[in-house]
């Protein structure tokens, strides 16, 4: 089985099977990327904005968001529409002139054959049951050409005006037909026009009676000129803007004809596309024109007709686009709480504010608080000004300068920025998400995520179990809880924890989460300091929801960027200035909030009247759906006086918007107080918008300027609607026909939809088993599988208010071709699948018995056919992931062929592991692999473990892949040995044992230092027992030595020879050391060398042998130290005063000199050849020579 890593979420839906063993089944990739909303502003610049919403939204979608994410705004958008409300509710208040300028309308006849004489009435009528305004029986008179109808209060300069012309009964052919805009007054103004003849009118000579033509004219100071022409006739001295060789005009006028056109207005440009209309025009748009004029830049609207009674016009609808200002956006935010908020301001000037510290410290609490990513598209000019307040704006936005580039790189640029920060905020991991944000799953196989009905599920294999009270505050259960689906859905509007199953097997994992994104607010008491920590989340837990707060605050200086600072802001501890204070919380789920910020001004000063107070506030949930029941929201005052004084009043006003047919908005003021307005149970029967806004004021009577927000409350009681294409007519089974479900705009929102298709134009019975399921699809493709006329698609369609829409389309006529359609089966590995019903989703004739025949095997396993039509698949051995079967459909001779893939389900196999032996030398490194011949058929990616370690290694290693590394200690073991298992994703392999043969090695021997004494001239053979040696290997022993270094001197020899560098020495008592003749000395020489064992290796280190020699007075092989008688004169050394000179022994006197070289022995003055006792410094003479000195004899002469 593969194990599944992805930076993406995983959702690895499996089966439950044979007991405790799972197998995969469906690979879901599960991300949610946030909204995106792009506002754009504009200060001192002027550039054509024209395109600039559909240029960006395609960029931003080529990079990778989805469109459905998006909210591009470079307008306000106002719109008067006649297809939500009856016409006369807008046309009753248009005037009516002549197209030549006269109001009211100089006086006309009654159309020729409808009236006769003066026409009198109102020009046009309107029909309620149609919503059409229809032109009455009017003739020309002269100099005129038509009557128009206008909005006297229009002005749209940039903007869309789209609408249906059409002809109820016979067409009058010398008529025409066109629309009004940019009106400044009643002889200026440009027209679109639709026209059938060439002998009068505006538009004249362009071919015969009958042929088509279109133009845009303009009028100028009550002269009508042509601009550009469309047409199939002559144009013989024509403008060169006409064009007679288009391929795609519609037909001459005729009883029913339609065209639905549109007219574009953005700067000089003027654009006009129209569809339909007959002849050669098709049923697609087509780009009429695309011209440029100067000459009118701004004014009102209205249609007029000329001569065609039949005419007239529906779905009229006017969208005026106007710029925002910076501050606009910033004081009456219009975000979506769910979105990522980009403002787009494109200004050529620096912003003043931006460079004064108390105006860009409310500008920034702005920003900050409504989380808004700030792109300056400038110029050189003003970066570096826009550059610092990105910075300021916690670096939140980015500068494009429109001094370099073009409108490409700029749009690219823009996107750039929005995407990266799109891929930022997109929750990729985990499986909480945001409710009421779609998410984006994509399936593997990928025919699992829609349109999964079979024989088996008919309905759809998907079912999602809501547990809406999983989190506190609920917002109710999904209608198709329960249910199954054909498709997965991708959209999740209420919280709550969802559960998953597909075929009714359970999922892992299986559950999903949709909450809501916690709340940071905080009230400052300018005055004390005191900050008041108010934030929550609605999905609850301990702590008001709140896991954990992140505090910073920093001084800001519109000349500098100051860092944040972690922690709470202390007033007391910092100098006078403007502070920032922000405040982000997470919620137990690990979702953080938007930041929460406000701007402390510390300050001596108590602020004069022209130092307002800032007035802020929020509210949740920005929108009530009257269904729900809940018309109650909460309103957060974070109001605060930069200047510390108190704020003792609050001004709250709430204002009901409401908007007629033609978009224009009425206010009705339905509250005033001090204390904010929360429960709006009293206006829950009507769609409208409620703008909130909040004066503040100090105890010294200074107001702020009043802040605003928007809450919208839907009233919806409009039933939802279903269009099919086709919606009638001939087709065949092979065709598709597409049902697209939708609530309206503004309206709650859609729910679920199902449909029927039967031959009857009755709706079947609500049980009925034609009916599909349930499905939150808004889309739906399908076909008819069987022949014949009379059939018909009922569909019902449900919104989140509850209403119901019924829709039938038909009849349509069926032509059965033969066909078949891909199947989708899932088997397990080693198991065969159950029969599958290939004929469930097959075209052919229902009245015979079609032949079912493999076309073509798969190559994981063989297929075959039962008696009753159904494909049974056996996978070969082991074999899994997805195998394709074709199999051929016979109806009577006509054979088509259609796929069966197979999704082989892993199942999981045992590991298995195989011991495994290894050899390497004695104190060697071995780096291996165990897996090598280990078994995991299944493919999974494997864990492996260490259970019992090697007892011989100097160091071991044993990674989680199986290889290894193992070195030996060097010990004179043979063998080793460590145990190992290992996983893969579902269970673990027995354990089992790693052998390691250690080939023995010869250990190389030590030695050591050494000592010899020798004798002074006498050579020494040195012996074994000089030698200090050792060798781990058994039973090696010393066998010499190698000679690294000589003595300095002396005679060294070996069996005779002088001994060299190097030389191996192998019987040592044939090295004999000899000194230098003469020659002793304590450390008299040395030499290094090496030992050897057994096998003359050598050791690693190096040895020294120091030689002392002994001296040998004598010579007799004795040393001196040994010797009784070093100089060999007789006299032992202990009576010799001179031990090592035989010509000398004794020295009575002495004086270092012996008697034999001294001349006075007894040193008494008289030389010993006159002394009588040489040797007795006492005496010198005998004078009677009686041997008793004159000094001692009593008679020297012995005279008596």
């Amino acid at each position: 089985m593969k194990q599944i890593s992805t930076n993406l979420f995983s959702f690895l839906l499996l089966f439950l099977l044979c007991g405790t063993a799972m197998a995969q089944t469906v690979d879901m990739t599960v991300k949610q990327g946030p909204n995106v909303d792009v506002m754009v502003t504009v200060g001192a610049a002027n550039l054509d904005l024209s395109t600039f919403e559909q240029d960006l939204e395609q960029a931003m979608h080529l990079k990778g968001i989805p469109l459905g994410k998006l909210r591009v705004e470079a307008f306000q958008r106002s719109s008067i529409s006649s297809d939500q409300a009856d016409a006369s509710d807008i046309f009753n208040s248009w005037n009516v002139m002549d197209f030549n300028g006269a109001e009211p309308p100089n006086s006309h006849n009654y159309l020729s054959g409808t009236g006769s004489g003066t026409y009198t009435g109102p020009y046009f009528s309107f029909d309620s049951g149609t919503n059409r305004i229809l032109a009455d029986p009017v003739a020309r008179n002269a100099g005129n050409s038509g009557v128009a109808m206008y909005d006297p209060t229009g002005d749209v300069a940039d903007g869309t005006i789209s609408a249906t012309f059409g002809l109820s009964g016979n067409p009058y052919q010398h008529a025409e037909v066109g629309f009004i805009f940019r009106k400044i007054d009643n002889n200026n103004f440009y027209a679109y026009l639709i026209d059938n003849h060439t002998a009068c009118g505006n538009l004249t000579g362009y071919g015969a009676e009958g042929t088509p033509a279109e133009a845009i004219l303009m009028r100028k100071n009550g002269v009508t000129s042509i601009l550009a022409v469309n047409a199939t006739g002559g144009t013989t001295g024509k403008p060169a803007s006409w064009n007679t060789n288009r391929g795609d005009m519609f037909g001459p006028f005729f009883n029913g004809q339609s065209i639905d056109f549109k007219i574009e207005m953005s700067g000089d440009n003027i654009k006009v596309s129209r569809r339909g209309g007959g002849g050669n025009a098709g049923t697609d748009w087509i780009q009429a024109f695309d011209i440029t004029d100067t000459n009118l830049s701004s004014g009102s609207y209205g249609f007029y007709v000329h001569e065609q009674q039949n005419a007239y016009f529906k779905d009229i609808e006017i969208e005026k686009l106007e710029l925002r200002a910076f501050k606009d956006v910033l004081r009456e935010p219009q975000w979506r709480n769910s979105a990522l908020r980009f403002n787009v301001n494109l200004d050529d000037a620096e912003v003043a504010d931006f460079d004064v510290d108390t105006d860009l410290s409310e500008i920034l609490m702005r920003t900050i608080n409504e989380d808004i990513h700030y792109i300056g598209w400038g110029t050189n000019a003003n970066q570096t000004q826009f550059d610092r307040f990105i910075t300021q704006n916690n670096s939140q936005g980015t500068f494009v300068n429109r001094s370099n580039g073009s409108w490409s790189s700029w749009i690219d640029d823009i996107a750039q920025y929005i995407y990266e920060q799109y891929q930022f905020g997109t929750v990729t991991a985990g499986e909480f998400f945001i409710a009421g944000t779609s998410v984006e799953i994509d399936v593997d196989p990928a025919q699992l995520k829609n349109n999964t009905a079979n024989a088996s599920y008919p309905s759809g294999r998907w079912r999602i179990t809501h547990d809406e009270t999983h989190f506190a505050n609920n917002t109710g259960k999904v209608s198709w809880n329960g249910l199954y689906l054909e498709d997965v859905p991708e959209f999740y509007e209420k919280t709550g924890k969802y559960t998953f199953t597909f075929e009714d097997l359970p999922t892992a994992p299986t559950t999903l989460y949709f909450h809501r994104k916690p709340v940071a607010s905080f009230t400052y008491s300018a005055d004390t300091g005191f900050i008041n920590d108010t934030s929550y989340d609605l999905d609850g837990g301990a702590n008001n929801g709140i896991a954990q707060a992140e505090w910073q605050w920093k001084s800001v200086d519109a000349a500098s960027t100051n860092d944040w600072i972690a922690g709470q802001f202390d007033k007391s501890a910092v100098p006078e200035g403007q502070y920032l204070v922000m405040l982000k919380v997470q919620d137990h789920q690990g979702t953080w909030s938007k930041p929460s910020s406000i701007y402390v001004e510390k300050t001596s000063g108590s602020g004069g009247t022209e130092d307002l107070p800032i007035a802020q506030f929020n509210i949740l949930p920005d929108m009530l759906n009257t269904y729900s029941g809940n018309m109650v929201i909460a309103v957060e005052d974070n109001s605060v006086d930069p200047y510390g004084r108190t704020l003792s009043t609050q001004e709250w006003i709430v204002t009901q918007r409401t908007y007629d047919s033609e978009g224009n908005p009425t206010n009705t003021q339905i509250y005033s107080g001090g204390t904010p307005m929360t429960d709006f149970s009293a206006y829950n029967n009507k769609t409208a918008d409620y703008i909130i806004s909040l004066r503040t004021q100090t105890d010294s009577g200074v107001w702020s300027l009043p802040f605003y927000r928007t809450l919208t409350i839907v009233d919806d009681n409009i039933a939802p609607t279903v269009t099919a294409n086709p919606s009638n007519g001939n087709l065949d089974t092979t065709d598709d026909i597409l049902l697209v479900f939708q609530d309206e705009n503004g309206g709650s929102g859609f729910d679920v939809q199902r449909f029927a298709k039967v031959q009857s134009a009755t709706p079947p019975a609500t049980g009925n088993a034609a009916w599909t399921s349930w499905s939150n699809s808004q889309s739906k493709t399908t076909s008819f599988s069987s022949g014949g006329s009379g059939w018909y698609i009922h569909t019902e369609v449900k919104d989140n208010a509850g209403n119901v829409g019924t829709t039938s389309f038909g009849p349509y006529t069926v032509t059965l071709v033969v066909s078949a359609d891909d199947d989708l089966a899932i088997l397990d590995e080693d198991t065969t699948s159950n029969p599958i019903d290939v004929l469930f989703n097959d075209v052919y004739d229902t009245a015979f018995t079609p032949t079912v025949t493999i076309a073509v095997q798969g190559t994981k396993g063989n297929a075959v056919v039962n008696g009753s039509n159904q494909v049974v698949y056996t996978p070969n051995a082991n074999a899994n992931g997805t195998d394709t079967v074709t199999y051929e459909l016979d109806d009577q001779g006509q054979k088509v062929t259609a796929n069966i893939t197979l999704s082989i389900l892993p199942k999981d196999d045992l590991p298995v592991a195989n011991a495994d032996s290894f050899n390497l030398d004695e104190n060697g490194t071995l780096n291996e692999d165990v897996s090598t011949n280990d078994v995991e058929i299944d493919g999974d990616e494997l864990i492996y473990y260490l259970i019992d370690g090697p007892s011989h290694a100097a160091s071991f290693t044993f990674d989680p892949d199986g290889t290894f590394t193992y070195e030996h200690d060097g010990s004179e073991t043979t063998s080793d040995s460590f145990t190992y298992n290992f996983e893969d994703a579902v269970s673990f392999s027995q354990t089992v044992t790693v052998t390691l043969t250690i080939n023995p090695m010869n250990d190389v021997p030590e030695g050591g230092n050494i000592v010899v004494e020798v004798i002074q001239d006498l050579g020494y053979a040195f012996m074994v027992s000089d030698f200090t040696f050792s060798d781990v290997d058994p039973g090696d022993g010393f066998n010499g030595i190698q000679i690294v270094s000589l003595p300095a001197k002396g005679a060294f020899t070996y069996n005779g020879n002088p001994v060299s560098l190097n030389d191996m020495i192998d019987d040592i008592a044939l090295l004999v050391y000899t000194t230098e003749e003469g020659e002793y000395g304590e450390n008299y020489a040395s030499f290094s060398f090496k030992v050897k064992d057994g096998s003359n290796a050598l050791s690693n280190d190096t040895y020294s042998a120091t030689i002392t020699a002994a001296q040998d007075t004598d010579g007799d092989g004795i040393a001196d130290d040994e010797d009784e008688d070093d100089d060999n004169d007789g006299t032992p050394d202990d009576e010799d005063d001179f031990p090592k000179d035989p010509s000398e022994d004794t020295d009575p006197d002495g004086d270092g000199t012996g008697d034999t070289a001294d001349d006075d022995d007894d040193n008494d003055g008289t030389p010993d050849d006159e002394d009588d006792f040489p040797k007795d410094p006492s005496e010198d003479t005998d004078t009677d020579g009686d041997g008793i000195g004159d000094n001692a004899d009593d008679d020297d002469d012995n005279d008596g």
